[in-house]
Formats: C-alpha cells, sequence, structure tokens
C-alpha cells in the first residue's frame, strides 16, 4: 500500500487533462515522460535483488548567468560567490566523462537530471541530449531560461529530454527580474525570456505533435513572493502541464555553527559550502498567507 501513496502528490488535473490524454495518443510517452514516477511507484523494492538505478543527478557546471536571492550557489552568501571572490576557478564536469557514465548505467536506463549552476553555460549540453537520444534515454533540464533558445529545438529534436523545469518566481517583469537578477549587473529581462521560452516549446510540441517534453516551471517561496502566488500561477497556467512550488533551502547561524562543529568532529575538516544557505530572503513568510495562496491555485 505504501508504494501508492506518492501517486496522490500528483493532482487530479495533471493527470487528466495532461497524463492520460498523452499516453493515449501516444503510448510511447510512457517511456519518455513518466519512466522515474512508475520506476519509483510500480516497480518491485527487493534488496536481495540487483535494483537498477532509477534517477541518475549531473550537476554539470557552477557557472550561472544569473544571481538570484534564493539561490545557495549564487545568492546573498553563495558559496560560490565565495569561490569566485577568493581566485578559485569555477568547475565543469569533461564531457568525455559525462559520456562514459551514460554508457556504464544505459543497462538500467535511468532518468537523468541535468542541472547547475546555469546548464545551457555548459558547451556539451547538446551533444549530451544527441548522445542519449542516440541511446534511447531520457532526462529533464533545470534552467533559468536566459540562454535556452538557440538550443532548445535541437534538444528536443533528440527526443531524449522528457521535462523542461523552469524557473519562475515573479508575477511580472519587475517582480522576477528583481529576484532574478542578472550577472555582474548587465540589463536583461529573464521574465521575458522565460515566458518566450514556455510559447516557444509549446508552438513547438504543438507544430510536431510531441507530448514531450513537459514544461514544469518551477517557483521558490521567498518574502517577496509568498502573497503573490496564485498570480504567477495564473502566468503560466495556460502552457504548462504542472506548477510546484518550494521553500526555499536555507540555515540559520546557530545551526550553521552546529553543522560545523558536528562536521569537523566526524571528518577532522570546516564545511564550507553550507554557509552559502544563510539567506535572509525566506525570513518573513506568513504560511497562512502562504497557504491561502497556494489554495487559490486549484
Amino acid at each position: 500500500m505504501s508504494q501508492f501513496r506518492g501517486v496522490a502528490l500528483l493532482p487530479g488535473t495533471f493527470v487528466l487533462k495532461h497524463a492520460l490524454p498523452a499516453l493515449i495518443r501516444d503510448p510511447h510517452s510512457l517511456k519518455t515522460i513518466f519512466p522515474f514516477g512508475i520506476r519509483k511507484y510500480f516497480s518491485e523494492r527487493n534488496p536481495k535483488k540487483n535494483i537498477p538505478v532509477g534517477m541518475l543527478s549531473l550537476r554539470v557546471n557552477e557557472a550561472c548567468n544569473l544571481r538570484c536571492r534564493s539561490c545557495g550557489q549564487w545568492g546573498e552568501n553563495g558559496h560560490l560567490r565565495a569561490k569566485r571572490e577568493a581566485g578559485e576557478k569555477l568547475d565543469q564536469l569533461d564531457f568525455d566523462v559525462v559520456r562514459r557514465i551514460l554508457h556504464e548505467t544505459k543497462r538500467d536506463k535511468p532518468f537523468y537530471y541535468i542541472w547547475g549552476g546555469e546548464p545551457t553555460m555548459w558547451k556539451p549540453l547538446v551533444p549530451l541530449f544527441e548522445e542519449m537520444g542516440r541511446n534511447r534515454l531520457y532526462g529533464s533540464i533545470v534552467t533559468n531560461a536566459q540562454a535556452l533558445a538557440p538550443v532548445i529545438e535541437k534538444i528536443i529534436d533528440t527526443g531524449a529530454l522528457s521535462i523542461l523545469y523552469l524557473s519562475i518566481d515573479g508575477w511580472d517583469a519587475e517582480s522576477q527580474n528583481l529576484m532574478r537578477s542578472p550577472a555582474r549587473g548587465k540589463k536583461s529581462n529573464n521574465f521575458e525570456k522565460t515566458m518566450e521560452i514556455i510559447d516557444l516549446v509549446d508552438d513547438i510540441k504543438k507544430r510536431k505533435n510531441l507530448a514531450a517534453p513537459l514544461i514544469i516551471p518551477i517557483t521558490v517561496i521567498s518574502n517577496d513572493n509568498y502573497n503573490h502566488l496564485s498570480e504567477v500561477h495564473r502566468l503560466v497556467a495556460e502552457k504548462t502541464q504542472l506548477h510546484p512550488y518550494y521553500f526555499g533551502w536555507y540555515i540559520t547561524e546557530e545551526r550553521a555553527e552546529q553543522h560545523e562543529k558536528v562536521f569537523e568532529n566526524r571528518f577532522g575538516y570546516a564545511p564550507r559550502n553550507h554557509r552559502g544557505y544563510l539567506k535572509s530572503c525566506f525570513q518573513d513568510v506568513d504560511p497562512r498567507i502562504c497557504a491561502q495562496q497556494i489554495r487559490e491555485t486549484y
């Protein structure tokens, strides 16, 4: 019974409006869109057997073209901001290593979750999906959409992109661009670019009669938007398939100090990256207003 409890987390409107029609129109979408979910909820769990890998998360780079308030990497106290200020080189995965990982894991047919940093700033992103497509492997991209437009149709044409996750926190251009501001003070309208990508991918799917990729905007709840969540949803409801809201990851100064003591005691050296999650943008969220806003979206 416990295997099926998580299925209820998917809204009924998503199942009826998007999931079932996609399966009826294109049974192949069972493999392309829902492989991880099917394995998670319906596959056998027997620790005595050789259980296949269900999902593989690939953090392909550390660079990013935005400086978002809610980000533990490049935000207010972001650990990569500190790394850059210290003159250290940002890391990225070597494509040959990634290709070897694909071929060493493809027997299990895991779902590949591609993120960063900002994955569109990783040059081999299109070759990665071409390699996945040749091997009938499927995955998702988590992106801020800032540099996605020139490559998105090529990626979709590989047949390997199941889910496109897009970051949208604002209910209009001013709010989105405040929360997701460009790096180094450059002028950029991230709101406009994100909405254009939603329109573009919706058009590509209709033009090519595709069920995938699912377009799933992700909203991080913060001081800036907790009382506007229903407005954010109304922006994306028509052309997207699912819209999750996340409470942002953060740590208090007290907890950060406790973590350092425990970590150093157990492993012999002080941790660094956790202090990227000391953020002020989550301190004033009113959970009652937040809950009401969520109720208004469904």
